[in-house]
Formats: structure tokens, sequence, C-alpha cells
């Protein structure tokens, strides 16, 4: 379908960059959206909580708008050969914000 209606650049299926990014965008979303969704319902409310969950919300944030902003840059073709790096570093930032955010919540 990208062949078709899109023009691809040369070797545009050799980077992994958008797709690990995209991981990270999906993880860091559903940890933020599950947040949201619990201080609607008044479940759970992390902003009055001890400033490591407000910390870790933050910094959950910030990851996941840093992997919005290199996937932005790596769809629309502006990517380098160390782009991946900074896929990766946001994908493993992502995993452990994200599961400490949720167990600081749980407890």
């Amino acid at each position: 379908m990208l062949h078709i209606f899109g023009n691809p650049i040369k070797d545009w299926d050799d980077n992994w960059s958008a797709d690990i990014l995209f991981i990270s965008i999906g993880n860091s979303g559903f940890s933020i959206l599950s947040v949201f969704s619990r201080m609607r319902k008044a479940a759970s409310s992390p902003l009055s909580g001890d400033a490591r969950s407000v910390a870790l919300m933050a910094a959950t944030m910030v990851v996941m708008f840093a992997a919005t902003a290199l996937y932005g840059m790596a769809v629309s073709g502006h990517a380098t050969a160390i782009t991946i790096w900074g896929a990766v570093v946001t994908l493993v930032a992502s995993a452990i914000c994200s599961l400490y955010f949720e167990v600081a919540l749980a407890g």
C-alpha cells in the first residue's frame, strides 16, 4: 500500500526507528491514559501523592513527548543513522517510567 500510494525514500524499510518510537509512544500513552482515567473516576490521585509519583508522571509525559518528536522526524524522512539510538533510549525510558509509575499508583 505504501509503495502504491506513497513515494517512499530509498531503503525506507531498513530503519526501525519509527517502529520502536511507535511502541514507546503507545507504552507511555497508555500509562498516562490509565492514570487520567483513574483520576477521573477518583480511584487515585497521583498529584496529591508524594513527590515521587509526580516526578514519575512528569518523566512519563516527557518520554512520550520526546518519542513523539523523534517519531515525527523519523516518518517525515529526516532521521539519520543514529536516530535508532534515540529510539532505543526512549523505549527503555518509557518501559521504566511506565512500570514504576503504575507500581507507584498501585501501592
